[in-house]
């Protein structure tokens, strides 16, 4: 079944949003005014108000493990290869890295 996405704007009355797709989302994070979700086979979604959302071409075709925002859009996949962007929309192909990845300080950790 499809994940389904719930805002709020007060993190206490929540309201469903049409789910993205068939696949469960794996990750996701928020940054320069974007959402951006990651869901299996390279699935990627991007959205600016968490309740519409565009299928964008990641470049990868295993499943998005994590992805995090520090100055730049960053996922790793299944299998450890990095993606950057600064839009989400557009992807890079970047190194291979351990399983995570997190941002602090506009610094990543993988």
């Amino acid at each position: 079944l499809p994940v389904t996405i719930q805002t709020s704007s007060n993190a206490t009355t929540w309201t469903n949003q049409t789910a993205i797709s068939a696949q469960n989302i794996i990750c996701m994070t928020y940054g320069n005014s974007t959402f951006a979700a990651g869901l299996s086979n390279g699935a990627l979604y991007t959205s600016t108000n968490a309740t519409a959302w565009t299928s964008r071409t990641s470049g990868s075709s295993d499943n998005i493990n994590a992805i995090t925002y520090g100055n730049n859009f960053v996922f790793i996949d299944n299998a450890n290869n990095i993606r950057y962007s600064a839009d989400a929309i557009t992807w890079n192909t970047g190194s291979t890295a351990s399983a995570s990845i997190i941002s602090s300080n506009n610094r990543f950790t993988v």
